[in-house]
């Protein structure tokens, strides 16, 4: 019993436990079902043989090898043919570069990289075991689409109001926190100008905010202003667009969110335009406008939304 433990493994043993595996089981890591081992074993069978002999007698290491996930995605929308598909693979040897580019940035920057703040976000044709695989292998989480950065979305999708819906939810916290009919109009057009059109204006410098959450924001701003009475909205004697005039126009220079927006935006395309040195112009640049003069880069669906944002205020030029 202990001389057959012993024993070194050999050829036959090799052989039996590849002809004993389920043909079209699970793909191995390589990419391969064992039906393919099985039928060209006349053809590879001696190299495989040789490896698995090596490793599990110990003359080679397992960790040698390159584990790769091999995947084939359509090109076309009906394939008929292995020249349809391409082929895409995700590799260890991948993690262990990204990791060594963490490394170099380290290095040179004197920052170290916070792997609990750090978040991996996936395709969702990635399948959940590959998923984890790469998470432990780089010891970080996984995203939430609804997490957050310094107060930011780190990631837009395609319902905006309900992403942004905070920043609502923030300014009608602080209006009524306050009582209104305790504030003379003076009073309120400080608190308005301070506070509450303060609220939005980081957001609004990175994103264009949806139209209806900046109307749903002055809808509150416009009722805390003319107050009300026993639960009920008083009446609105002038149109919020005159209140939003200078005072020289004989408004009280409120302002218009969305218009306010559009114009926070625009400065930030001003800012790209007249300093490209800046490493957020360049990774723009990079990503977004090489080989195009900034005013005439390109801005489709497929744009990332601060891209897409800063389009809207580049059109301003």
């Amino acid at each position: 019993m202990c001389k057959d433990l012993e024993a070194a493994f050999t050829a036959e043993e090799i052989k039996d436990a590849i002809f004993s595996m389920g043909p079209t089981k699970a793909l191995c890591p390589d990419g391969f079902q064992a039906i393919f081992f099985q039928k060209f074993c006349g053809v590879i069978g001696v190299d495989i043989t040789m490896i698995c002999l090596n490793v599990l007698n110990g003359l080679s290491y397992i960790r040698d090898f390159n584990s790769t996930n091999v995947v084939l995605i359509s090109k076309v929308k009906n394939p008929t043919s292995l020249k349809d598909f391409r082929q895409i693979s995700a590799s260890k040897t991948s993690c262990d570069r990204i990791r060594n580019i963490l490394r170099i940035y380290e290095k040179g920057s004197g920052q170290q990289v916070n792997i609990q703040k750090s978040m991996a976000t996936f395709s969702p044709n990635v399948e959940q075991a590959v998923k984890l695989d790469i998470l432990n292998f780089l010891g970080i989480g996984v995203h939430n689409t609804q997490d957050k950065y310094l107060g930011l979305p780190t990631m837009v999708g395609r319902n905006k109001r309900s992403l942004f819906n905070n920043i609502n939810e923030r300014l009608w916290k602080k209006i009524r926190s306050q009582k209104g009919d305790q504030f003379s109009f003076d009073g309120k057009e400080v608190l308005i100008k301070a506070v509450a059109q303060v609220i939005p204006s980081y957001a609004m410098s990175i994103f264009k905010l949806p139209s209806s959450l900046c109307k749903k924001m002055t809808t509150m701003i416009s009722k805390f202003w003319w107050g009300s009475r026993d639960g009920n909205r008083k009446i609105s004697w002038v149109k919020w667009d005159s209140i939003c005039r200078p005072k020289s126009c004989e408004g009280f220079g409120f302002k218009d969110l969305s218009l306010f927006n559009h114009a926070l935006l625009a400065n930030q395309a001003w800012r790209i335009l007249k300093n490209p040195e800046t490493l957020a112009s360049q990774i723009l640049r990079v990503k977004y406008f090489k080989g195009y003069d900034f005013l005439h880069a390109p801005i489709n669906s497929g744009c990332s939304y601060i891209w897409r944002s800063i389009g809207w205020g580049r059109s301003l030029s």
